[in-house]
């Protein structure tokens, strides 16, 4: 059984995957995440001892960066505690799984006028065709329409109007632990205390330090 944390926007979820258990939790409260990961941990370990997990999946951006931080920092701290691997999935790559099959065009709001963007083609497997970055908006239309994309989906593409909409903000964090049940039998396991989520750019604070 795989536990799931999917913290990349304002809101926090964790899901349990496993052969006979789909389960899912959430508090839409935003960017309580310290706050509200460890109420969560709580109800899942009333369903299922972290004891009998097999690993982690952690949504591993891009998005907020204090979001993001906050899923990682939970997720290294049980794989130290209790000993499980961790394993990272792409959170424009769940969302396009998410989404369903056909050419999906997703985009994640980055604020300032962007969009955090890649593009698959979803089947049986997931083919990215436009590698993830930072687009403008228009940017990432014009991409999507060269890749004859079927729809898109994420809380930036409906910030920005882009359509045919699919109407899903960020991907659940069961289809987050789904997608590390395959990437646990690869053996894809990250680093538990060295790694560092997808940021794809830095925190406001940095780069205002930086340009001083």
């Amino acid at each position: 059984m795989i536990l799931g944390i999917e913290t990349s926007g304002p809101s926090s979820f964790l899901a349990l995957f496993g052969r006979d258990l789909q389960l899912e939790v959430g508090c839409l409260s935003p960017f309580s995440h310290a706050e509200s990961l460890n109420n969560l941990l709580s109800l899942v370990e009333e369903i299922a001892p972290l004891r009998e997990l097999d690993g982690i999946a952690l949504s591993l951006g891009p998005g907020f960066f204090t979001s993001l931080r906050a899923g990682a920092a939970m997720a290294k701290a049980l794989s130290v505690t209790i000993g499980l691997p961790i394993v990272g999935i792409s959170t424009l790559r769940a969302l396009a799984r998410e989404s369903g099959r056909g050419v999906i065009a997703c985009a994640l709001d980055a604020k300032k006028g962007q969009v955090y963007g890649a593009i698959y083609r979803v089947r049986r497997d997931i083919h990215e065709l436009v590698a993830p970055g930072i687009f403008e908006p228009d940017e990432l239309v014009g991409f999507a329409l060269e890749h004859r994309a079927t729809g898109f989906a994420g809380d930036g593409a409906i910030r920005y109007g882009m359509k045919p909409l699919i109407p899903i903000e960020r991907p659940s964090a069961l289809t987050i632990a789904e997608m590390g049940v395959d990437e646990l039998s690869k053996g894809n396991i990250l680093p538990a205390l060295d790694f560092i989520p997808d940021y794809m750019r830095e925190p406001d604070a940095v780069a205002k330090t930086k340009n001083k």
